[in-house]
């Protein structure tokens, strides 16, 4: 690890890197257990190498020293809260040679790790975004971490008199250990551009009752991305010989310890690997994400209709502040019906349209010999026609009416 002294030291005013930095840890070391120049010089380069950082020398840790003496790395706001002391100091970071340890010296002590009553307020936000990531390492270490940051406990504040989160919750097929042990898995294979294989359940054969995984596939995989949608996590990468080659992966539903390099041969430790941003550029991922919905992805072969669709009652009113679809277009009406019409570019394939074929020529057959009243709507029939509609519009289905293409 290279020394950094004061010739070599880069000017930095982040919290996070640079000499701010070093006075919080010193400022840790000193609320802490504490000890002698040697001990803080010994803590503070531990901290640093933790952080992949430049570790100091002694001349260093006693300049910082005093850049914490003087206080200047407060702002002007914060001074105003201390009276200076004698020497243009405003704080005294002394050793005490009876113990051999360093102390404040009365009544300034730096608010390195105090937060302001407002920045209080936001921690029940901040621990409830963050608790739900509690079994991710890096999320563990912070809240592990915070009270000596912060000098606040997050494990302890309560959430629940002031802020929630509700989002869906699912019954794994595996626990939840296990599907944040393949996540992180997989994070390391994307990272080294390793192809992987692993063992699928496939989900619409899933029997939560039965608590048995079902059938299973065995994926062969170059992964290239992770997302977090409605609580599940998806793994999105590039499966040879399958139309399309971009697709999505439950990561729950990835059987245990399946997860493996592939080699690229039998007597060889070596990995198949691919460049991981070349694949990602030649699969057009970022297009895929555009006009992904959700997890829904349609490939660029598909075809696209314009189509309008009513909203009735609390869907109507939902749709003025919520976009639904990329697409969503209100289309404004000419005076208050009750109801809104929106526009929406859907995809649909010729495997949908020949079996949507057949269901309207059944309808119109019931519909011929009177046993259909043709006023009733084929929902069915167009959301089988658009195959993302059924996820889009599932929840509005008693409120909503397909009027037809434009």
């Amino acid at each position: 690890m290279k020394e950094q002294g004061k010739k070599g030291r880069k000017a930095d005013e982040s919290w996070h890197s640079g000499k701010k930095l070093r006075i919080r840890l010193i400022h840790e070391f000193i609320m802490g257990a504490s000890g002698t120049q040697s001990e803080m010089l010994i803590y503070v380069n531990k901290k640093l190498r933790d952080l992949d950082l430049p570790i100091i020398c002694l001349a260093t840790l006693q300049t910082d020293l005093s850049f914490l003496n003087s206080g200047t790395f407060l702002n002007e706001k914060e001074l105003t809260t201390f009276n200076p002391i004698p020497g243009e100091k405003y704080f005294h970071a002394k050793l005490d040679k009876k113990n051999g340890k360093y102390y404040y010296e009365e009544p300034n002590i730096p608010p390195l790790n105090r937060l302001t009553k407002e920045e209080e307020m936001t921690l029940p936000f901040l621990t409830s975004l963050l608790n739900p990531y509690g079994d991710i390492p890096a999320f563990k270490k912070f809240l592990d971490e915070a009270a000596s940051i912060f000098d606040k406990d997050l494990k302890k504040v309560d959430t629940s008199k002031t802020f929630s989160i509700v989002s869906p919750k699912f019954n794994f097929s595996i626990d939840r250990v296990t599907m944040i042990s393949n996540l992180l898995k997989l994070l390391k294979h994307i990272e080294d551009g390793e192809e992987v294989t692993f063992d699928y359940s496939i989900p619409s054969v899933i029997e939560y009752r039965k608590k048995t995984l079902g059938d299973k596939m065995t994926i062969i995989l170059k992964p290239l991305y992770i997302r977090l949608y409605q609580n599940l996590y998806y793994l999105t990468g590039i499966r040879q010989d399958s139309v399309p080659p971009v697709q999505n992966f439950r990561i729950d539903l990835i059987r245990d310890n399946s997860i493996k390099p592939i080699p690229i041969g039998k007597d060889t430790m070596k990995m198949k690997t691919f460049d991981v941003e070349k694949a990602r550029k030649d699969s057009q991922l970022e297009g895929f994400l555009q006009r992904s919905l959700g997890i829904w992805m349609n490939p660029e072969t598909s075809l696209t209709e314009v189509v309008i669709i009513r909203f009735h009652g609390w869907a109507a009113k939902h749709l003025q502040t919520f976009q639904l679809h990329h697409s969503q277009r209100y289309i404004p009406a000419s005076d208050d019906t009750g109801y809104s019409d929106y526009e929406f570019t859907l995809c649909t394939y010729d495997k949908y349209l020949k079996g949507i074929s057949i269901e309207e020529r059944k309808r119109a057959m019931l519909i011929q010999d009177g046993s259909l009243d043709p006023q009733n709507r084929p929902y069915v029939a167009w959301l089988s026609r658009y195959p993302e509609a059924g996820y889009i519009f599932g929840r509005f289905i008693n409120f909503i009416e397909f009027i037809g293409k434009k």
